[in-house]
């Protein structure tokens, strides 16, 4: 049901809290028990997996993608995206798969 909100745990390792079952994908937040952890994960009804980490600094730093390329690597075609919204004003790739977008984008035609 849309809006519906739940806690998830699996036997796997990692938790997903605050699940937010959207109409066509589920968007939770997504850590593992080494501390791995990704802000916003939504995933599509076909199970593909957009990751998305928000940060606060204006410059983007390849740090930043760790989590992220560790999500892509473990799910290979089914991640399509990790980006990381951050404070700057430039797109820039940071690998495969992998961008740093302006927060500023999210309302930009």
């Amino acid at each position: 049901m849309p809006g519906e909100r739940r806690i998830v745990c699996s036997d796997r390792g990692v938790l997903c809290d605050s699940e937010v079952l959207l109409e066509r994908a589920v968007a939770s937040h997504w850590q593992d028990r080494s501390g791995a952890e990704v802000d916003i994960v939504i995933e599509a009804a076909d199970g593909r997996v957009t990751a998305i980490g928000v940060k606060t600094g204006q410059t983007a730093k390849p740090e930043w993608f760790r989590w992220l390329a560790q999500m892509r690597d473990a799910l290979g075609d089914k991640f399509t995206a990790g980006i990381a919204l951050y404070a700057g004003n430039e797109t820039l790739p940071f690998g495969d798969r992998l961008l740093a977008t302006p927060i500023s984008a999210l309302w930009q035609p």
